[in-house]
């Protein structure tokens, strides 16, 4: 009887902690090529021009949607050029960590127009580190 008490209740645990994640925000940024570009070397690595001298933080491409409708599209260097991620002051302007954590708690779209049409390329953040 012990075990089917424990059983039932571990079932209805995991059943209330699934209902309790928290639904992914979606933001779209436009890929403007000045702020955020895509690598001439590698397709689908999308570069920012801030950089630290001893890591890099960069977005990889997954996939490419076409029938998305954005709310709004969003300035990237605006969001990121705030202080909690971003120091005029420091060697290391970046707070790449802090990035990470804002970007990996969202879906990130980055836009591109192409011919009239809206592409929307779904990508994860990434963090490489110099050696």
């Amino acid at each position: 009887m012990k075990k089917y008490i424990f059983l039932s209740l571990t079932f209805l645990f995991v059943i209330n902690s699934k209902a309790q994640e928290k639904i992914k925000d979606t933001l779209y940024f436009d890929l403007d090529n000045s702020y955020i570009y895509e690598s001439k070397s590698v397709p689908n690595k999308f570069l920012l021009k801030d950089k630290n001298s001893d890591e890099e933080f960069y977005f990889v491409g997954t996939k490419v949607e076409c029938n998305l409708k954005p709310k709004n599209i969003l300035c990237l260097k605006e969001v990121i050029r705030v202080p909690k991620y971003y120091s005029e002051k420091k060697k290391e302007k970046l707070d790449n960590y802090e990035l990470l954590n804002f970007f990996s708690a969202s879906t990130i779209y980055l836009v591109r127009k192409i011919n009239d049409k809206f592409e929307f390329i779904n990508v994860n953040p990434i963090i490489e580190h110099y050696d």
